[in-house]
């Protein structure tokens, strides 16, 4: 459990960060007319490296400012259930996990950083009829979130939150998981 404390810690202050930086200056523009794709593989740590595929991440915009604005907003006054409904209006992209079909991407938020940039990644995830049906506690987790790491050179490691809970406490922006661990996301690069 004391994993997922520090999680909170290290994660939540960071999208924060690149939330305020996105309302603060605007989304960071796409530099080239066709979609910015990352690969790599994601790896299980529960499992242990032997659970391991490949994923694409391809980005067609990022957020802009007025847009983060809105979520943010609706996230602290309406709730999660509400920004659910409001993220499957958005695409930004998709990403796929070993070789499966994408899955779309609702916000994309971009911050350079001294050794490179970080992107943040929020997306709503596929809830299944039983965890509909019963309420169950992973319904209460609607959100999965990306974070990749990259250098100058576009390549780093970053992870993956699966079910994700967001909170605004204060002025900070809350990201719970579920499981303990995230996955993580290795040997990243840009196509």
């Amino acid at each position: 459990m004391r994993k997922h404390a520090k999680l909170l810690k290290i994660l939540g202050p960071a999208f924060a960060a690149a939330l305020a930086m996105a309302v603060a200056a605007g989304a960071v523009p796409a530099t080239a007319d066709h979609p910015e794709q990352f690969t790599g593989s994601l790896v299980n740590m529960v499992a242990g490296a032997r659970f391991s595929q490949p994923f694409i991440l391809s980005i067609d915009r990022y957020s802009s400012a007025a847009d983060v604005q809105r979520f943010a907003s609706t996230l602290s006054s309406t709730g999660a259930y509400s920004l659910v409904d409001e993220l499957w209006r958005q695409s930004a992209g998709y990403v796929s996990v070993g070789g499966r079909l994408g899955y779309p991407v609702s916000v994309v938020l971009a911050n350079e950083t001294p050794a490179g940039r970080t992107i943040h990644v929020v997306m709503n995830r596929v809830l299944s009829p039983f965890e509909v049906q019963y309420y169950t506690r992973s319904s209460r987790y609607p959100f999965a979130v990306i974070e990749l790491n990259l250098d100058k050179n576009g390549r780093g490691d970053g992870r993956l939150i699966a079910a994700a809970r967001l909170r605004w406490q204060g002025d900070t922006l809350e990201i719970e998981s579920l499981g303990n661990q995230p996955f993580r996301l290795l040997a990243v690069q840009t196509n």
